[in-house]
């Protein structure tokens, strides 16, 4: 678990997530079922770097004044609003030991059944902003 002193924008946090993949199941506006529902997996490694409010609202100026599901506890860390779960919150980052491997029941994806999935995504745009729960984060370096 990361040491919330630690936290402070500029600083990169290691991201370690496992676990489901989430896609849309379709069946509806002439999509048919997914048949991969509930089989595909991620194991990602990422880095980001931390950052504050003032960032996030920078991209996303749309969002100034509009009510969020979190709240800045303070620079690079967030909290739901509803959960209380804290998050840290900051910018992807490109790094060469940046890992995003999918399994299907539990074997490495092809380029087939990724090519597949694609459309059931429900994250089309890469995001600019990050919020990824704390739990799942491993480090945080200078």
């Amino acid at each position: 678990m990361i040491n919330i002193e630690q936290i402070k924008a500029g600083r990169i946090a290691t991201v370690l997530m496992q676990g489901e993949y989430k896609m849309n199941k379709g069946g509806t506006k002439g999509t048919p079922l997914n048949e991969y529902s509930g089989r595909v997996t991620r194991n990602y490694r990422f880095t980001i770097t931390l950052a504050g409010e003032e960032t996030y609202y920078n991209k996303y100026p749309d969002a100034v004044g509009k009510p969020a599901w979190f709240s800045f506890i303070k620079d690079g860390l967030v909290r739901h609003n509803k959960t209380g779960q804290l998050y840290l919150a900051g910018l992807p980052c490109d790094n060469k030991n940046n890992k995003y491997d999918l399994l299907v029941d539990g074997q490495p994806i092809t380029e087939e059944q990724y090519n597949y999935i694609q459309q059931y995504r429900s994250d089309k745009e890469e995001p600019k902003f990050l919020t990824i729960a704390i739990e799942n984060c491993t480090n945080i370096a200078d």
